[in-house]
């Protein structure tokens, strides 16, 4: 999982499988933090954006912008790490580059 939270990213979140690089200079994979509550932020952030997106919903680090992306009805959202003692597997999609 990675955040770009400079003031073009404005706290986007996305993921990246394997190998693949970041998909900017400015993005960051962590540092995360859990605290004592077990809520999940990223260093220096109070927490994350929930905006809506059609039907589904982006998380956006908090970055200090409250519509980010010029999202609008953005939720202040928190979220929380849970021990898995049996985690499944899962297998992630990732557009691959245009062959040559």
């Amino acid at each position: 999982m990675w955040s770009d939270r400079s003031g073009m990213g404005q706290g986007i979140t996305g993921y990246t499988t394997g190998v693949q690089p970041l998909p900017s200079r400015y993005a960051q994979r962590g540092p995360w933090v859990v605290d004592g509550n077990n809520t999940l932020t990223m260093e220096s952030s109070s927490g994350f954006y929930a905006c809506p997106e059609g039907k589904f919903y982006r998380l956006w680090v908090d970055s200090g912008v409250a519509n980010p992306g010029q999202s609008k009805d953005c939720l202040f959202v928190s979220l929380r790490a849970v021990p898995v003692t049996q985690p499944n597997s899962c297998l992630y999609s990732a557009p691959q580059p245009p062959s040559a």
